[in-house]
């Protein structure tokens, strides 16, 4: 059963007040490029489309509320969950709500990952987020570094090969990584990504150095025994310091703060010479 505009609306999270202006019509050019991202994401080396033009600032929103029967038929196609699409969506009328706080005004502002949620290739699920994509092994990339060849999957015994679909799990900043949050994002994806029976998660979250520094019970050494880790890692020292410190930080150790044991683990692991590594983890789904 076909949804109402208002429902839509109201599930998206737009307030009556952006909607006004959000609901409208838009170039049809835009409106075509996302409804054929959308029809060709799974094909390998497909180019991501590129955001609308910034001005009017409208613009994506609108564009995306012209195409959302199209993402969410996407979202059909893949198998994910109605729970699950709608949370996704409903970053919408976030992102509207903190644009018009901050300008006073309609409007919105998407990051180039922002896009990826109306493209078919991001989700949120409660405290983490999703890309879909498959197994694959390239380790001069961000995003799933590493993955075993299928001869050392075969000695293993895992039935995972490269190729297969699975999903790349993302820690957003933010809110601290609280274990029962993780255990019902992990959960829900079981049920909400149909064909998809592996995640893995490349992040300076599975550098294996870290649990030299912090206690058992930290929140970031229990996330990381979720995950086997896959071999292979890639030193990303900027990566560390930008997801502890923040992208403006100074850029002298002895000035950062020291103020947690994380904070300080990571100073102290650079000053002695050392490197933080990107590493990639996996678990069953």
């Amino acid at each position: 059963m076909a949804l109402s505009k208002e429902e839509v609306l109201r599930r998206l999270g737009v307030t009556a007040e952006d909607a006004a202006e959000a609901v409208g019509e838009v170039p049809e050019q835009y409106r075509r490029a996302l409804v054929g991202a959308l029809a060709h994401r799974s094909r390998p080396g497909d180019p991501m489309p590129a955001l609308p033009p910034a001005e009017p600032p409208i613009l994506a929103a609108q564009v995306i509320l012209a195409a959302i029967d199209d993402i969410r038929g996407c979202h059909r196609e893949l198998g994910v969950s109605d729970g699950i699409s709608w949370e996704t969506l409903a970053h919408l009328g976030r992102a509207m709500a903190g644009y018009r706080e901050s300008h006073g005004h309609a409007g919105i502002h998407l990051t180039f990952w922002d896009w990826l949620r109306y493209t078919g290739w991001l989700y949120q699920v409660g405290r983490l987020e999703v890309t879909v994509y498959r197994l694959r092994t390239h380790p001069k990339e961000a995003g799933p570094l590493f993955w075993y060849d299928d001869e050392t999957a075969e000695r293993l015994g895992l039935p995972f090969r490269i190729g297969d679909p699975a999903v790349s799990l993302h820690v957003p900043a933010g809110d601290p990584l609280d274990p029962e949050a993780c255990d019902e994002a992990l959960e829900r994806m079981r049920g909400g990504f149909p064909g998809r029976r592996v995640a893995t998660c490349t992040s300076w979250l599975l550098d294996d150095q870290l649990a030299d520094y912090l206690p058992e019970d930290s929140r970031i050494v229990r996330f990381q025994r979720r995950f086997y880790l896959v071999p292979g890692a890639r030193d990303d020292d900027e990566a560390m310091l930008n997801a502890v410190f923040g992208r403006g930080r100074v850029r002298e150790l002895d000035l950062l703060p020291r103020t947690t044991t994380l904070q300080q683990a990571v100073i102290d692991h650079l000053s002695a010479g050392r490197h933080w590594r990107m590493r990639t983890g996996w678990l069953a789904l």
